[in-house]
């Protein structure tokens, strides 16, 4: 692996203690302990990284003074490189990448704000191989709503998950069609078009409730009769 400062190779360092993003999730109160790994430094003498204390590990994963070596730019990529998380840096945080275009509410007549959202495949390097988009639509009461971070708090339904719940629904409906009314499949078909507790007050559920009265309306209809 290489230094992402002066892109000089990486020597291998001491082992030590440290913990990583592994061990925090599945021992955050460290019971047992944290074994010595191998660590990675750079030993380029004009390279800031190799003046403060920071280190690599085999994931390429960057441990220490981050503030001080990278001046603490926030997309800056810190990873080493070729590594699986100089790749994640990419794929996930996005970072030195578009995240998103936000469009203009009066697109959705102030109702919905349509955004849309980037993302990415990319290689051990961190060259982006693909992009792809999608369609998302923000609720209005949380367009401006931050949270303690100060990023802001979305609630989307995406028009690939329209069209995935429209397909399901339509493909319940045919199973019940060939194997009648005795089934599971129209069980939970005449369930989903009941109305919704009043303690339910999420919003998606709601635009399915409706979707569905407005799509499948006839059929539920006839089967309400029969």
């Amino acid at each position: 692996m290489k230094c992402p400062k002066c892109y000089v190779k990486l020597s291998e360092g001491k082992q030590q203690e440290f913990e990583t993003l592994c061990d925090h999730v599945c021992d955050p109160n460290n019971e047992e302990g944290l074994p010595k790994r191998p660590t990675f430094i750079c030993t380029n003498e004009k390279c800031i990284c190799s003046k403060i204390e920071i280190f690599w590990d085999e994931d390429g994963n960057i441990y220490g003074s981050t503030r001080k070596a990278f001046s603490f730019d926030r997309d800056e990529i810190k990873t080493a490189y070729p590594s699986h998380a100089r790749k994640m840096d990419i794929e996930i945080y996005k970072k030195g990448q578009k995240k998103r275009i936000d469009l203009p509410a009066y697109l959705m007549l102030w109702v919905l704000k349509p955004m849309i959202e980037f993302n990415y495949k990319a290689n051990d390097y961190g060259t982006v191989l693909k992009r792809t988009w999608k369609l998302k639509w923000l609720k209005k009461d949380c367009w401006y709503k931050k949270d303690q971070w100060g990023y802001h708090t979305y609630y989307t339904m995406s028009l690939v998950n329209i069209i995935h719940f429209l397909k399901s629904k339509y493909t319940q409906i045919q199973l019940v069609k060939r194997d009648g009314e005795e089934t599971w499949s129209y069980k939970s078909l005449m369930e989903s078009f009941e109305p919704i507790k009043s303690w339910d007050k999420r919003w998606w559920r709601h635009t399915e409730l409706w979707l569905s009265k407005i799509v499948f309306r006839k059929w539920y209809l006839k089967s309400k009769k029969s």
